[in-house]
């Protein structure tokens, strides 16, 4: 497959070559060849990929229900990072009933003008958007934040043991086609004392070829919001795990791209820059230790199967499609973790 010209132009001026991390930055959201950039269907049947809001409403009336569990008092601000196509929002606002009419006021930030478009056109007047966390918590106090598969769409770098040392993955073209290369790194320690997983394989050395991924973009986007952050409860949900397990499942990572529901590894993650989506696994520890560096505590830590079962049991076992795709080998149920944080004033 041949390199779009776009990318090609990024790599020589970088000098030959760009990490990883830069690739996917640039794939997913340049301004005008970014995959969340472009006007495209990317949720769902005619998408790339699915999530459980799409095949189901159950995981917003679990919300509700989660919601509800708070025992909160007065007015609540929800507010949503990174909406998608709106259908979690949409199945959050059919689900809230008296207490939506009564108490919630719903707010989403999103950075995709397409998504943003489409959510518009989904949910109308009962939502508001903002522009990024930052100004909505200058209007919001003690709110609700939920994001679903938010983190794991940051950029990531991938890093590599060769035997002797850890390097950074990287790419560059040869002879027309992207191949890999490694580069040294330059803020190991920095990187060291911010990551979980590196500092695991430090104590537990791993065989040569071992890979893992690390989001210190996530980390600095989080860090921004958060220390303005007064008090509220954060809820999580996406797929990964937490260190060591998160390293049992792949030696050599979990980097990967789907397009038009099939998904690619190796360097086939590279082809169709900005047309396929590319992600990996979230690690769940540093996202703990990144909240409690802002006073945020961690309440609970469950599978999606386990929070669907504890707060939507009844409307589980009506949803065959949603079931299946939970129970099957490496799906949603199991490989995806929801995450409760609290920050009191």
């Amino acid at each position: 497959m041949s390199v779009p010209l776009w990318l090609v132009r990024h790599i020589d001026a970088a000098g030959g070559s760009i990490t990883v991390e830069k690739f996917i930055e640039l794939a997913l959201y340049d301004p005008a060849d970014g995959y969340y950039m472009r006007e495209k269907e990317k949720i769902g049947r005619r998408g790339d990929f699915a999530t459980t809001p799409s095949l189901s409403p159950v995981l917003g009336q679990a919300i509700v229900q989660w919601l509800r569990g708070l025992g909160r008092k007065g007015c609540i601000d929800l507010l949503e990072i990174g909406a998608g196509s709106g259908v979690l929002a949409k199945s959050i606002l059919n689900s809230l009933g008296w207490l939506g009419r009564r108490k919630v006021r719903y707010h989403i930030v999103e950075k995709s003008p397409f998504l943003k478009a489409q959510q518009a056109k989904l949910l109308g007047a009962r939502v508001r958007w903002h522009d990024s966390v930052e100004e909505a918590l200058r209007q919001i106090i003690n709110p609700v934040i939920i994001s679903n598969e938010l983190v794991d769409a940051f950029p990531f770098r991938v890093l590599e043991f060769d035997g002797s040392a850890w390097q950074e993955v990287a790419i560059c073209i040869s002879e027309g086609r992207i191949e890999e290369t490694l580069l040294p790194i330059q803020d190991f320690d920095t990187l060291a004392a911010r990551s979980s997983s590196l500092r695991w394989m430090l104590a537990n050395p791993p065989k040569p070829g071992t890979r893992i991924e690390l989001q210190p973009a996530w980390q600095d986007w989080a860090a921004g919001w958060m220390c303005k952050l007064k008090s509220g409860d954060l809820l999580t949900l996406d797929y990964g795990s937490e260190v060591p397990a998160l390293h049992a499942r792949r030696f050599r990572g979990s980097l990967r791209a789907y397009f038009q529901h099939m998904r690619f590894e190796g360097t086939e993650v590279y082809g169709r820059a900005g047309h396929q989506d590319i992600t990996a696994d979230v690690n769940f520890t540093d996202l703990q230790e990144t909240g409690k560096r802002f006073g945020l505590n961690t309440h609970a830590l469950q599978t999606q199967a386990e929070f669907l079962k504890s707060y939507a049991p009844k409307e589980l076992e009506r949803s065959a499609d949603l079931e299946r795709f939970l129970s099957q080998p490496g799906g949603a149920g199991d490989a995806f973790m929801v995450l409760h944080q609290r920050k009191e004033s």
